[in-house]
């Protein structure tokens, strides 16, 4: 049940983002839609690897001084999530990247998750 239910919104969200780039490449062009889904990957990969390794780091020092890395992962994982999201072709997932990766909204979005997480765990608990 589950698998059926992830392989549906897969198939949903590949038709979106190939309408989505059906229709940048009717505004702007073939080729210069295939540069910027190049250009946003190659953003992607490169931000990927400063990000996990930044985060590792950050969490690590934090760890150690006797603190809980908590909101640092999860900034990570976001950021992470971010950069994934720009390797993926498409530009509707490129639009969801880029919220992850700025600031205001990632704040604002990190915050959603930890209440979310955060009342998650309490209900497990009682």
């Amino acid at each position: 049940m589950l698998f059926r239910k992830i392989l549906q919104v897969m198939v949903v969200v590949f038709l979106v983002e190939l309408v989505g780039i059906i229709w940048v490449g009717s505004l702007i062009g073939p080729l210069l839609t295939i540069l910027l889904i190049v250009l946003c990957g190659v953003i992607g990969l490169l931000l990927i690897r400063k990000f996990g390794y930044q985060t590792f780091k950050t969490a690590q020092q934090q760890w150690s001084a006797g603190q809980p890395p908590g909101h640092t992962i999860l900034k990570g994982v976001l950021l992470s999530l971010g950069a994934v999201l720009l390797v993926f072709p498409g530009f509707i997932s490129d639009i969801i990247a880029v919220l992850l990766l700025i600031p205001f909204t990632r704040r604002f979005i990190q915050q959603m998750v930890f209440v979310w997480l955060r009342d998650r765990a309490m209900k497990r608990f009682r």
